[in-house]
């Protein structure tokens, strides 16, 4: 992906130097490769001078390389800023990106629109609204054809469904997925994510062994290809499971773990992951019996979601310390 990045950038500034505004917003949207390599600030930089350059029409740059790639610049700094924690703006390009391509027929762009808006309402805790964009991503896929679309809508499913804790469809769903990407070689960027979810979802199932297994695996594609995004949420998949399993027994590698979240989420500037990371050691003093440290591991989690616009996240913290407080 490091390779794919450095393309981008070079194909951007060749296209800004071209003084054709046409190809620099039909490039923006591979700035997707800036989200695999954890440069998320840099990503936005593009998508914003995408946008400005565009000038407000929805045509410049179409058909180039996708049919309005004006739509996917918004959508994609949306999906880039909820990561770095600005979920509210977020929504809002998501919601702008989506409508521009709808109104601009642009059915492939809509698909990918869904597939960043399911995964962020995931992470803000929205389960429901998550499968609403998996399903409509899904549905868009499956009815174009694409095999890139196919995988990562496939994927998007999985992870909502898990959210939902429907362990089993999300597994089919990951699977499904995996089939897609091995067999088309596409979309194999989020090989090493897929697979921390699927075994979030065998610890789901209750067979922690199987659930390490394919954390493990993917936490060492996620550093063989050195994917800090991915190696962030494989981290954090490794301390669940582990919570989930050996529990306070295993606090040094459970520490280890999520001390590793962090230390990729601040380098990244990747916000959403720590009050991921205080939920997790909430878990791990709750588990120690250290119930004061609980509580107050729940309160840090809660003010963070609510500081970065999670607002599903928060509302479930503010159920939980009720009853603990």
């Amino acid at each position: 992906m490091h390779g794919f990045a450095a393309l981008v950038r070079q194909a951007f500034a060749l296209a800004e130097e071209s003084g054709d505004p046409a190809l620099a917003v039909a490039i923006a949207p591979t700035a997707y490769a800036l989200y695999c390599t954890g440069e998320h600030r840099d990503g936005v930089n593009i998508c914003d001078r995408a946008i400005e350059l565009a000038d407000g029409d929805p045509g410049v740059g179409a058909g180039i390389t996708f049919g309005c790639p004006y739509a996917l610049s918004h959508a994609l700094k949306g999906f880039l800023l909820a990561e770095l924690g600005e979920h509210e703006q977020a929504r809002h390009l998501l919601e702008q990106g989506r409508s521009i391509a709808r109104e601009r027929g642009d059915l492939e762009g809509l698909g990918f629109c869904h597939i960043w808006s399911s995964w962020v309402a995931g992470f803000a805790g929205e389960p429901e609204a998550a499968l609403g964009h998996a399903q409509q991503a899904l549905e868009i896929a499956e009815r174009i054809g694409d095999s890139f679309s196919r995988t990562l809508s496939w994927f998007c499913l999985g992870f909502a469904e898990r959210t939902r804790g429907q362990w089993r469809r999300a597994i089919e769903a990951f699977e499904r997925s995996i089939a897609i990407a091995k067999k088309g070689r596409t979309g194999v960027e989020r090989d090493a994510v897929r697979l921390a979810l699927t075994g979030e979802s065998y610890l789901g199932l209750g067979d922690p062994k199987r659930a390490r297994a394919l954390v493990e695996e993917g936490l060492q594609i996620a550093r063989a290809r050195r994917h800090p995004t991915d190696e962030t949420y494989a981290n954090l998949a490794l301390a669940r499971v582990l919570l989930g399993s050996d529990g306070a027994a295993a606090r040094a590698e459970i520490e280890a773990s999520l001390s590793r979240v962090l230390e990729l989420a601040r380098a990244n500037e990747a916000k959403i992951f720590v009050p991921l990371v205080h939920v997790e050691l909430g878990e791990l003093a709750r588990q120690s019996g250290n119930h004061g440290d609980h509580t107050e591991q729940l309160r840090i989690a809660h003010r963070l979601f609510r500081d970065i616009g999670a607002t599903g996240q928060a509302k479930r913290l503010e159920v939980e310390l009720a009853t603990t407080t």
